[in-house]
């Protein structure tokens, strides 16, 4: 029974011995990687700041429209007799554009002549009669009342003969032409659109988290950054390859419930010629530009909003935080510009470890 206590004793202490020393070499081996970590010279790809031009922008696709856009309908009804115009060609203001047929309107005229005629011949000669105290006033005012109403008949219905001939409001281009030639002319059907492609808009729906940089209490400052300010809202057009400069027009004092958006309508500067109404573009709405500002490409922030740059062979970091950025590089303080910052292969690096720059001699 003691024997057989002894070999249990002594394997009890063997397993405690062989756990203690894997937790010895464990630890140990732990110790020797991090001191090892921290000895090993990292290779790095540097870069160094370059001076630019940044924006803080906001892109939003839009179509284009005529500044003023007229559908042109007619005040009279009738058979068109004549609609001489067709999509694409210019016209002038208080140019013709068609002409429905006058015949029904021109009897009116003459019957309402020839009511004005007669009404006029009775009230001149109650009028005299009056005058030489031979009549009542009361028929005076009679003859006087007829007058004008045939009067006005006479001026409606030439204001109605008139209509038959449909002039353009504006110059410019008909957009578009909805009834032709020979087709039933109504107040309620379009003849044709005609809009004013001299000066042209672009309509943009914004997210209603811009609206406060649009009305201006955004604010525009540089902050601590530094670098000059272009103010206010710059607008720029960007269709087809071709850039064109803009201005906001109006800005909507209201968010739509239902979109979430505001409409805000830029005039596009000067007459181009390669734009029409209706295509589509990108508005690019530039709230703040710093001018000549260091920067960096985008890849060299680190984890934790980090930059890295080698100082005499040794890897140091600063805080970067809410660096002002666009597209694809962000701009840097500018006492820190001096420094080789690390491009490639900053990630878990360590203060004060050493590195090796790529493409440098040791």
């Amino acid at each position: 029974m003691s024997r057989r206590r002894g070999i249990r004793l002594l394997q009890v202490v063997t397993i405690l011995v062989i756990v203690a020393a894997g937790v010895f070499i464990f630890f140990r081996s732990r110790q020797i990687e991090r001191t090892t970590a921290a000895d090993v010279v990292r290779s790095v790809r540097v870069v160094q700041a370059e001076r630019r031009d940044l924006e803080e922008m906001l892109s939003l696709r839009g179509f284009v429209e005529a500044d003023e856009t007229v559908t042109i309908l007619p005040l009279v009804s009738g058979t068109i007799l004549n609609l001489g115009v067709d999509v694409g060609d210019a016209v002038e203001a208080g140019q013709q554009i068609a002409r429905i047929d006058p015949a029904r309107y021109d009897l009116a005229r003459i019957q309402a002549e020839a009511s004005f005629s007669a009404a006029d011949s009775t009230f001149q000669r109650t009028r005299r009669l009056f005058e030489a105290d031979a009549t009542t006033r009361q028929n005076y005012d009679q003859a006087r009342a007829q007058f004008e109403a045939a009067r006005s008949q006479l001026d409606l219905a030439l204001l109605q003969l008139s209509y038959t001939e449909v002039r353009s409001p504006i110059a410019g281009v008909v957009l578009q032409r909805h009834l032709a030639s020979g087709d039933i002319a109504s107040p309620e059907r379009p003849l044709v659109t005609v809009g004013d492609i001299g000066r042209l808009v672009v309509r943009g729906a914004v997210p209603e988290e811009w609206y406060r940089r649009f009305s201006g209490s955004g604010g525009n400052g540089t902050g601590n950054q530094g670098g000059a300010v272009v103010s206010p809202v710059a607008v720029r057009i960007a269709a087809g390859g071709e850039l064109y400069q803009g201005r906001i027009r109006t800005v909507a004092p209201y968010v739509s419930p239902r979109t979430r958006t505001f409409e805000v309508v830029s005039l596009v500067e000067g007459s181009p010629a390669t734009l029409r109404p209706g295509m589509s573009v990108t508005v690019n709405f530039i709230f703040e530009t710093r001018v000549n500002v260091p920067t960096l490409p985008l890849e060299a922030l680190g984890y934790g909003n980090t930059l890295w740059y080698v100082d005499d062979g040794i890897a140091r970091s600063i805080a970067a935080e809410n660096l002002f950025s666009h597209g694809a590089r962000m701009q840097i303080p500018e006492e820190d510009a001096h420094h080789r910052f690390i491009l490639e292969g900053h990630h878990f690096l360590s203060e004060g470890q050493r590195v090796r720059v790529l493409g440098e001699e040791e």
